[in-house]
């Protein structure tokens, strides 16, 4: 699916090409080197991205929009999803079924994936596919039919699901953690919605998303694989024409949120079979100045099966199965989260445990044997990041869009070795505040509210509330 949005976009960015870049990727270590790509803007203002490996017959295309739930309107929270998941149900051409079949027969593949900040429209097939590719990808993006008959089905799938999600009660503890730590933020709401939301929604409120922020300018297409250049190009000049900009892509103010005393949020879901915790407050967004820091510093914490989490709370007392933490990086400020599930019958337990590792963590710091384990794994697993001329070019314009500069990927081993000890205990203290961390709790209120009502301030739901 990646695949084929990268080509389809890429035969319209050439098309209207106005600048042209050749760019020598440096390499990150003595080891790793980036492939060339070139980058084109054209007379559209779509930006794209070039990058050719004859390795296999394939040419995949990703296309980055730079709009997701945060566009949603007001109380209709959802329009971003169904946009993008409707987008292939028909075109004013061709029915569902048609595309999909046009697509089997080829072995392509299409998909269309809606994020809090941005959208992806992926497509891929063996190069020897390509126009049609290009073709069907083109009419997938350009003329979206959104029928009431497509509208209506997913809407109530949708709308079934949402109710399904009520028994999970995982998906419950993140659903609050986002409502209580974005509170008053579009990061608050679910990318598909909730009950409620998804029930206001209009057929035109789909279609309204589209045309206000489906442009090019702004976007970003990734063209991968095996092809010819003035092909492509040639391609694109017909294809653009399709895709006219009609707006100027314009970035998004959200008021920002803060980081509120810690409270505890107690979820009782009647039946539960064990409790369901989350300790999250605010915390970074991806182009923060110390983000490998803050890397190197949570996977000491809470990644991995060395971590001082996974060590107190479930090797040395055997309180969960798994526990972990991380730093969500969107475009906008992001949250810091450990998350763990237990017995009820030891949820006190679990919650002074974590509370005490946390405080020790950021009190005393790490080892220097802690911090060379942990930058021998991040260097290790960095290339796995890079492996594919696709995930090169998807890691280029991610990073490009959220305003992180591109020498990242050609610096970070470098980055990642001069991390000190001082470091980590530095963004530890800058950067996890136990006073401010919110702390989540699914359970049966009848099997753990005696064992920590004392624990501090409370804020009752039921799970219904969730929905």
């Amino acid at each position: 699916m990646k695949i084929l949005a990268l080509i389809i976009l890429s035969l319209f960015l050439s098309s209207c090409a106005t600048k042209v870049k050749n760019i020598t990727s440096p390499s990150a270590d003595a080891r790793f080197v980036l492939p060339n790509y070139e980058v084109e803007v054209l007379s559209n203002g779509l930006e794209v991205l070039f990058l050719k490996s004859d390795k296999l017959p394939l040419l995949n295309l990703s296309l980055l929009i730079p709009a997701g739930s945060v566009n949603d309107p007001a109380q209709k929270s959802g329009v971003a999803y169904f946009a993008g998941e409707l987008l292939k149900m028909g075109t004013h051409k061709r029915s569902a079924k048609q595309i999909a079949s046009s697509l089997e027969q080829k072995g392509s593949d299409l998909s269309v994936s809606v994020s809090r900040d941005y959208t992806m429209v992926e497509a891929s097939s063996l190069s020897t596919y390509q126009d049609e590719l290009f073709s069907d990808f083109t009419e997938v993006l350009t003329s979206p039919r959104y029928s009431w008959s497509e509208f209506s089905r997913f809407k109530k799938k949708l709308d079934a699901q949402k109710l399904k999600s009520l028994d999970d009660a995982s998906s419950l503890a993140g659903t609050l953690a986002n409502k209580v730590v974005f509170k008053g933020h579009p990061y608050e709401n679910s990318v598909s919605g909730s009950a409620k939301t998804v029930r206001r929604i209009s057929q035109k409120d789909v279609v309204n998303y589209y045309k206000k922020f489906y442009q090019p300018k702004g976007a970003m297409l990734a063209v991968v694989g095996q092809f010819n250049k003035a092909q492509v190009m040639a391609k694109l000049e017909t294809l653009v024409e399709r895709w006219p900009s009609t707006r100027d892509f314009e970035e998004v103010e959200f008021e920002k949120v803060s980081k509120t005393d810690s409270k505890i949020h107690l979820v009782h879901k009647p039946g539960a079979k064990q409790t369901q915790i989350r300790f999250t407050h605010l915390g970074i967004s991806r182009n923060n100045k110390d983000f490998i820091p803050i890397r190197v510093m949570n996977a000491i914490l809470g990644r991995g099966f060395s971590s001082r989490l996974l060590t107190e709370v479930r090797v040395k007392k055997g309180l969960t199965y798994s526990i972990g933490s991380f730093f969500s990086s969107p475009k906008q400020t992001g949250a810091f989260t450990i998350s763990t599930f237990t017995q009820h019958g030891r949820v006190k337990e679990t919650l002074d445990t974590v509370y005490e590792t946390v405080n020790k963590f950021i009190a005393d710091g790490v080892t220097e044997d802690e911090l060379t384990l942990t930058k021998q794994y991040l260097k290790g697993t960095f290339p796995s990041v890079l492996e594919t001329p696709t995930s090169v070019a998807y890691n280029i314009m991610l990073l490009k869009y959220l305003g992180v500069p591109l020498d990242y990927l050609k610096t970070y081993t470098s980055k990642v070795d001069q991390v000190t000890v001082a470091d980590v205990q530095r963004v530890a203290k800058k950067y996890i505040t136990p006073k401010n961390l919110q702390v989540i709790l699914v359970s049966d209120k009848s099997e753990v509210y005696e064992q920590i009502k004392n624990m501090g301030e409370f804020q009752h739901y039921k799970h219904t509330d969730l929905k």
